[in-house]
């Protein structure tokens, strides 16, 4: 509903992976960029969606629900999302979110992805 008109085509967060910049440890997954349909947004902003949605949606049912308020509109939050989105390479220019969630618009080639292990 609050997609921006200029967001790609491509864009559909059911289909969507989440991956990390950095290398979790002791062992994670790797690969190469591969496309372009890799896009940034600000994952504090997500954060703040999900604790706004979650007391929207609880807060006549759980009390505990009042520490979710985050004082803005679920819709407030939506816009900023959509503000922060960015190329992975604008991204890795600027580097503006110290909590960045990097999404994948495309399926992962499963030739390409390796594994990386820490040595003991």
């Amino acid at each position: 509903m609050f997609k921006p008109i200029n967001a790609p085509i491509w864009v559909n967060f059911k289909t969507a992976i989440g991956v990390n910049l950095e290398p979790h440890r002791p062992r994670s997954f790797y690969f190469p960029i591969f496309t372009e349909k890799i896009l940034v947004f600000d994952r504090d902003i997500t954060m703040n969606i999900y604790d706004q949605a979650f007391y929207e949606d609880n807060k006549f049912t759980f009390e505990e629900a009042l520490d979710f308020d985050t004082g803005e509109s679920l819709e407030h939050w939506i816009k900023l999302y959509w503000n922060s989105m960015m190329t992975l390479q604008e991204y890795l220019l600027k580097r503006p979110y110290p909590n960045p969630e990097v999404l994948v618009f495309e399926s992962i080639p499963k030739e390409i992805i390796r594994v990386c292990e820490e040595k003991s």
